[in-house]
């Protein structure tokens, strides 16, 4: 195989190639809206089996959509006690969860996926 010019290379990464992807599109996030947005009705649909399962080092994110990836993580600040003790404003903290989903790149692995299971893993520590 030979090997790439600068330019070549360049034309690949941004070609929205398997190797990496841009930040998440429009179109996408006007897919998923932001969830968060009426998530106290949420809160109550994470039942008591998934609140242990999500403090057990062997949850598996891989089960969940994007939007319920959003709920779970919300429900992990709240489950460490850190909207009382920083003081954190819960429309603050949805909106803050949101941002950073949409912003993050759409990368084989370091991704919002990614993000969220080393959260999982520091509050699972954290316990």
């Amino acid at each position: 195989m030979a090997a790439l010019a600068a330019g070549d290379l360049m034309a690949f990464l941004s070609s929205g190639s398997l190797v990496w992807k841009p930040m998440r599109a429009h179109l996408h996030c006007a897919i998923i809206t932001n969830p968060l947005d009426n998530s106290c009705r949420y809160e109550q649909h994470i039942s008591e089996e998934v609140r242990q399962c999500l403090r057990l080092s062997s949850f598996d994110s891989m089960l969940w959509s994007d939007e319920e990836i959003l709920l779970l993580l919300q429900f992990m600040f709240t489950d460490l006690g850190l909207i009382e003790s920083i003081p954190l404003d819960m429309t603050v903290l949805r909106n803050f969860l949101f941002q950073v989903y949409k912003n993050y790149n759409e990368v084989p692995f370091h991704n919002f996926r990614h993000c969220f299971c080393v959260a999982q893993m520091v509050s699972v520590f954290k316990q």
